[in-house]
């Protein structure tokens, strides 16, 4: 019996011991650590007192060591960004955390606790460690501090400048358009000096409108997003500069009939897209009003494309129709153009169809609250059955991108 004792005994310590290791190879390895969005004035010095971080040298050196890329030659942090700060996030197990501390700590346990409580009055973290199982230790408390920089995860798209592509970069190959659509071919310059955004409805938490096709779900942002990158694509081969407000880093153009639906998506300026409506397009209208003010003055033509699908009773098919913006007659006319072109399409390669498009204004938050010309693009139905032909097809969603693109170089080329 004494000797069952023992070996339970060493087999708590041996369990104990693996803990402890495997949350200190946690803090080597997967680098987790607390991050916030930059607000107006806020630097370096300002950022780390609002952490109740101490102004040291150390603190300073590993905030710029993680942040390398985001932080201008003269210190200075960008507005609206995401911040990664020199406080590492870890599992919290109430079993082993004292002893987890000691081993990996020059603080007590308690002193690690009261600063996560601070944190929580603050309202700089929203849930505390026994709710959330987070506990967020600053670097300087830690026997190791080494941080080891993930050269991959700071080299993702993290500022909107990085989401200009014009093909002087990386030879032509865009990997946010996917493996397969990579590679782009200039084949013209006619739309130099134009500036587009390009708005996929939805995304993140949001899914947007859903449909239903054998067993399927058809959520809107997926196929919105798909749709805008070849339309992006497009523009981009014939000379525009493109931003992409929406981006998803696990998804490029895709040729599947059934879009694989996540909520991966987020701003093209590293920020997360808000379960809520009225921030998530505040936020999207900030970042495109920011563009326009900082190239109006060399740009030919600013243009902001907003791409949604619809969702109504099953049996209601609608065609392709559009928004524009109220007393904007530059986007009534690029908009009546578009309707135009889509029309003639189908007349060519389906007669007899008839097409019922329509063009007019609405009280929208994108129309009324973003700066540049705007369009909102409404492409079907997602709920009806013939409507999701149009979406489902990728031939079908390549085409609609390839119309909208010749409308856009009807409406800026075409002899008045």
């Amino acid at each position: 019996m004494l000797k069952l004792k023992k070996h339970r005994y060493y087999y708590f310590i041996l369990l104990t011991t693996f803990v402890i290791f495997n949350n200190i190879l946690l803090c080597q390895k997967n680098q987790e650590f607390l991050t916030t969005k930059i607000k107006p004035g806020d630097g370096i010095t300002l950022l780390l007192q609002r952490f109740n971080l101490e102004i040291s040298s150390f603190n300073i050196n590993k905030f710029k060591e993680l942040n390398q890329k985001k932080i201008s030659s003269k210190e200075e942090l960008f507005l609206h960004h995401i911040y990664k700060l020199p406080i590492l996030t870890l599992d919290y197990d109430p079993i082993n955390f004292e002893s987890m501390i000691e081993s990996i700590s020059n603080v007590s346990p308690q002193k690690v606790l009261d600063f996560n409580n601070n944190l929580i009055e603050k309202g700089l973290i929203k849930k505390d460690y026994k709710s959330g199982k987070k506990i967020y230790i600053p670097l300087s408390f830690l026997k190791n501090q080494t941080v080891k920089i993930d050269d991959e995860k700071t080299e993702e798209f993290n500022t909107g400048e990085e989401l200009i592509y014009d093909l002087k970069e990386k030879k032509g190959e865009f990997k946010i358009f996917g493996e397969k659509y990579s590679r782009l071919t200039k084949k013209s310059s006619t739309f130099k000096g134009f500036i587009f955004y390009l708005v996929s409805g939805h995304g993140g938490p949001d899914p947007g409108a859903i449909g239903f096709k054998d067993g399927y779900e058809l959520h809107e942002d997926e196929y919105a997003y798909d749709v805008t990158l070849r339309l992006g694509r497009n523009l981009i081969e014939n000379g525009a500069k493109v931003f992409f407000l929406v981006y998803d880093k696990n998804d490029g153009i895709r040729d599947e009939k059934f879009l694989t639906t996540s909520s991966k998506e987020i701003f093209s300026t590293g920020d997360t897209i808000s379960i809520y409506q009225k921030e998530r397009l505040a936020k999207g209208s900030d970042i495109i009003n920011a563009l326009y003010e900082k190239y109006k003055k060399n740009a030919k033509e600013q243009i902001s494309i907003n791409i949604h699908l619809d969702s109504r009773e099953t049996k209601q098919k609608i065609d392709i129709f559009f928004y524009h913006q109220d007393n904007d007659k530059k986007g009534e006319n690029i908009a009546n153009i578009l309707l135009t072109t889509i029309k003639d399409k189908y007349d060519k390669n389906q007669p007899g169809r008839g097409y019922k498009g329509t063009v007019s204004t609405r009280n929208l938050f994108m129309l009324k609250n973003t700066i540049p010309t705007t369009l909102y693009i409404e492409l079907g139905n997602i709920q009806n059955e013939r409507d999701q032909i149009r979406f489902i097809e990728y031939n079908n969603r390549q085409a609609i991108a390839n119309w909208l693109f010749e409308g856009l170089k009807k409406s800026f080329f075409q002899k008045k």
